[in-house]
């Protein structure tokens, strides 16, 4: 009688674990660049990045969890002035398992944040610095 209930049950939680919790494993790779941040699981895969002013920000969930990044912290919303428009219309990136996202240019140097709206601890700090200066070339003198 236990057996059978066993033989019962075992599959109806096996569903009912890839329905409400994704693997623990990700076989999307991160693309290469300076300026890309990952998603795994329930985090960045980072906490902080540094940008150049003008450059953008690509995120890219390679995890097996559903994202919704926004400005803001804590999962949050908040206005981040000086910060890009971000995501769509209502100001949010909803990033499935692979999805990419690339910000607009993050033009004014600063300090802002992005969260996720599902994840409460996933926080990541954009810090903006000003563009670097040109190098400049020896000249010849005559």
């Amino acid at each position: 009688m236990a057996v059978t209930r066993l033989l019962f049950a075992v599959p109806i939680l096996i569903v009912a674990a890839g329905m409400f919790a994704p693997g623990f494993t990700s076989a999307t790779p991160l693309p290469e660049g300076p300026n890309v941040v990952g998603m795994v699981q329930a985090g960045f895969s980072r906490d902080s990045i540094t940008l150049h002013a003008g450059d953008r920000l690509e995120l890219a969930n390679t995890s097996n969890f559903l994202h919704v990044v926004t400005l803001g912290w804590n999962s949050l919303m908040e206005r981040e002035p000086g910060a890009p428009r971000f995501g769509g219309r209502w100001g949010l990136a909803s990033m499935p398992h692979g999805a990419v996202y690339l910000t607009r240019p993050w033009d004014v140097p600063g300090v802002y944040h992005l969260t996720c709206t599902l994840q409460a601890a996933m926080n990541l700090t954009v810090m903006v610095v000003g563009r670097p200066a040109a190098s400049k070339s020896p000249g010849i003198s005559r």
